[in-house]
């Protein structure tokens, strides 16, 4: 995350708990002391806060539950200045092909998208050079990356499949498992006009994670 983005942390404990959280900053000291969380929804025992990240460093959120159950659980969030090459692809071309996001999800969707970037930039070292010669295109390799940041953010748990009611919905195991990856049919984008039928691998990767290099 950057500095200045707002993250959401879910907690999850026992329905009709009171639940409050904590926003600590890197140095130690609080910014948010035990602030109220509301069940979200009702009854999914599901405790949402969102908290700004306001200087650079790792912050920690902890959340203590009490009344029908007794728990405290602590999350660690990392935030970094602005630096290195700009992302391939930016949140507004996102909302443009996928629909609005909320402050939290966007500022989740900008860190995948500069982890995606990065990806395709560890796997094609070349690939910005290739973008001014016009051997790919920047809309193309910016696609890539929006797609695989929307694979992560419709379905961040890597689900196969899920139920609501009688209805059961089934994803592409390529495709469902939570991490940041390129599909085969993204490759074959990626490698531009003078390649476009070389397999340039597969890259697996947490969204905050690197990446294995792979050859041009």
């Amino acid at each position: 995350m950057e500095v200045g983005d707002t993250v959401e942390i879910i907690f999850t404990a026992a329905s009709g708990a009171a639940v409050t959280a904590s926003w600590i900053r890197p140095d130690g000291t609080v910014a948010v002391q035990d602030q109220a969380v509301a069940e979200s929804p009702a009854g999914s025992g599901q405790y949402p806060a969102t908290f700004l990240g306001g200087v650079k460093g790792t912050w920690q959120a902890l959340f203590r539950a009490s009344g029908t159950t007794s728990l405290v659980e602590p999350y660690y969030v990392r935030f970094r200045t602005l630096d290195g090459p700009t992302p391939l692809a930016t949140v507004d071309e996102y909302t443009d092909l996928f629909g609005p996001l909320s402050a939290a999800r966007a500022s989740l969707a900008r860190a995948l998208l500069r982890s995606a970037s990065q990806l395709i930039r560890d796997a094609y070292p070349s690939v910005d050079t290739r973008i001014v010669a016009g051997a790919v295109s920047a809309d193309t390799v910016g696609l890539a990356v929006l797609q695989m940041t929307a694979r992560v953010l419709r379905n961040p748990n890597g689900l196969r499949s899920e139920s609501t009611g009688p209805f059961t919905r089934s994803y592409d195991s390529e495709l469902a498992s939570g991490l940041l990856a390129l599909t085969a049919a993204e490759e074959t984008m990626l490698a531009g006009k003078k390649t476009a039928r070389r397999r340039a691998g597969t890259i697996w990767a947490r969204p905050s994670h690197g990446a294995g290099r792979v050859p041009w």
